[in-house]
């Protein structure tokens, strides 16, 4: 019998809507501890002794082992499962973990192994270690899709778009996913939220018509999930699980919380995806985006430090220079957004070089830049800001990247990666101390090809400053801004 039998023949032993309701308590209670890997001892009473082990229990597994009871099982005439029953049939999801791992990557070669292992594996996990990307991404979409076309006066229907999909605005359903995350804070069950008492004075768009509208908008039954060409990932999609019985249930606390930051920008991708078919949006958000920087060099740098590279009608160019009193930094931005079967456990391999081609692009404009507008005066840096939170682009994308366009580059040498994250952050030391900002610089290029520890910037800025990401964190800060004292009076 094959490990996948084996885990469903176990997972059949059980009522599905309580397992995944007790995945669901416990995910939650992760989240709220902010450990989303656990040691968890083991004690198992035989005859005549005690058997002790341990395991590390992870959040992110426990949702794969949602998705393959909601394959298996069904809510009928089955056990409910204890404590130690989860965590047995989490050890039997190990091995089937193992196994699965060793089909998907015998027959690949050395790079394609890293590139699938080391995107899959990151995508999947740490998002779960990382809860505080999610504060991030919820202020940096506010300010993009919501803040920046009001101050821009544009007209690009973003919430009319939302509120055909959804009933309500962006703002709206923003405000309605806060309000249904405050109340999942107490139960994994959200079958009939009803509220005691008006909330309007908070946000007119908080009702119980609003939360259950949204429940259903996010939530999926078990054929949908068996169905679905995303398997495990669909709770990216639809976090919220409809059982046989109706109820209501959320296996996976982090997909949950993680809508409030890109619940309202998928809403808005999908519509384009689905509906209009065209490439209007993909340039509306990378002009969007573009925005976003300057505001930040705004509102972070002098206005001699920042430069936009003028356009030329030969080649593409790069966007900004940015200078220090050592460094001319050429910055090309790329708002490219990874599909959800990028980020998964098993990404597929054309799938990651599509995106990665996208990429490539802007690795070839940097070159051209510095060939064509040379300076003798500082060190020239050159570094890809993508949107998208890939973790180890700058130590394992770039080298790929660069090594496929090698024989295109006028350079390799001090080319870097960093995410949108990452750059916020640089730019925020930058603000602080450029003697600290140079100093992270000096150890990218002095690791670039030998590195020693972690090179990405989000592993060197902490060895060398003290400053956090204060334009993400405190100029922004729409997240402590967005509904002061809504958690403390919904529950």
């Amino acid at each position: 019998m094959d490990s996948s039998s084996d885990l469903h023949r176990h997972l059949r032993r059980y009522k599905l809507d309580a397992l995944l309701m007790s995945i669901g308590d416990i995910t939650r209670k992760m989240m709220s501890s902010n450990k989303a890997i656990q040691k968890i001892s083991i004690i198992r009473q035989g005859n005549l002794i005690q058997n002790k082990s341990s395991i590390h229990l992870s959040a992110f597994f426990l949702s794969d082992i949602a998705y393959h009871a909601i394959s298996a099982t069904n809510d009928f005439g089955k056990k409910q499962p204890s404590h130690l029953n989860i965590l047995e049939l989490y050890d039997e999801y190990i091995r089937f973990y193992g196994d699965k791992c060793k089909s998907e990557y015998n027959e690949l070669g050395d790079n394609d192994f890293v590139l699938k292992g080391m995107i899959g594996h990151s995508q999947k996990q740490l998002p779960y270690q990382r809860k505080h990307l999610i504060k991030e991404e919820f202020n940096r979409q506010v300010e993009i899709i919501e803040k920046i076309p009001k101050k821009t006066k544009s007209t690009f229907p973003l919430d009319e778009i939302c509120h055909q999909h959804t009933g309500m605005s962006l703002s709206d359903l923003r405000a309605t996913l806060f309000a249904l995350y405050t109340f999942y804070s107490d139960s994994s069950d959200l079958t009939a939220i009803i509220l005691n008492e008006p909330l309007n004075h908070i946000h007119p768009a908080l009702t119980t018509v609003n939360i259950n509208r949204v429940i259903d908008f996010y939530s999926a039954s078990y054929k949908d999930f068996r169905i679905s060409e995303f398997a495990e990932n669909y709770f990216q999609i639809k976090p919220i699980v409809r059982t046989s019985n109706n109820r209501l249930i959320v296996p996976d606390a982090y997909m949950l919380l993680k809508k409030l930051a890109d619940g309202p920008l998928w809403v808005i991708r999908d519509h384009f995806r689905n509906y209009d078919k065209t490439q209007s949006f993909v340039k509306y958000f990378g002009d969007l985006f573009e925005n976003y920087v300057e505001n930040m060099f705004v509102s972070q740098l002098n206005k001699n430090q920042y430069h936009r590279i003028p356009e030329s009608k030969k080649e593409k160019r790069a966007d900004w220079f940015i200078y220090t009193n050592k460094f001319r930094i050429i910055i090309e931005l790329k708002s490219s957004i990874a599909s959800i079967a990028i980020k998964t456990l098993y990404p597929d391999l054309e799938n990651i070089k599509n995106y990665l081609e996208r990429l490539s692009k802007g690795v070839l404009q940097l070159d051209k830049t510095e060939l064509a507008l040379q300076n003798n005066t500082h060190q020239t840096i050159k570094i890809l800001v993508h949107y998208d939170t890939l973790f180890f682009s700058d130590g394992m994308l770039r080298r790929h990247i660069v090594e496929q366009q090698k024989e295109k580059l006028n350079s390799t040498n001090n080319i870097f990666f960093c995410d949108i994250g990452e750059f916020e952050w640089f730019i925020s030391v930058l603000n602080k101390s450029e003697a600290e900002a140079e100093l992270i610089i000096d150890n990218k290029i002095e690791t670039q090809d030998n590195p020693k520890e972690g090179i990405e910037f989000s592993q060197i800025i902490p060895r060398i400053s003290k400053t956090g990401n204060t334009y993400n964190n405190q100029v922004l800060n729409h997240l402590e801004n967005y509904f002061p004292g809504l958690e403390r009076e919904v529950t």
